[in-house]
């Protein structure tokens, strides 16, 4: 069974961003700056947590409605006008 580039490219997306994410969170706890969170507002943090929800729960409809032709990119808009 061969893997098709598409897939390929988006696991390795998939690695390098949590290594990059392991990283920033490592210098953040070896140099102690983890207060520059505090700085953050919870409005800010919250917004972009339903953000990435709400984006992550519109593409899993795809498999949950059996769409077979779904859109590529990974806006709301698209994905919105893909399901609907």
């Amino acid at each position: 069974r061969s893997v098709t580039p598409k897939v390929m490219t988006t696991c390795t997306f998939a690695l390098i961003a949590t290594f990059f994410v392991g990283v920033t969170k490592l210098v953040l706890g070896v140099c102690r700056l983890g207060f520059f969170i505090d700085f953050l507002s919870h409005a800010a943090i919250v917004g972009f947590m339903a953000g990435a929800t709400i984006t992550t729960v519109l593409q899993q409809l795809k498999g949950l409605l059996g769409i077979k032709d779904f859109i590529t990119k990974t806006d709301i808009i698209s994905v919105m006008h893909s399901v609907w």
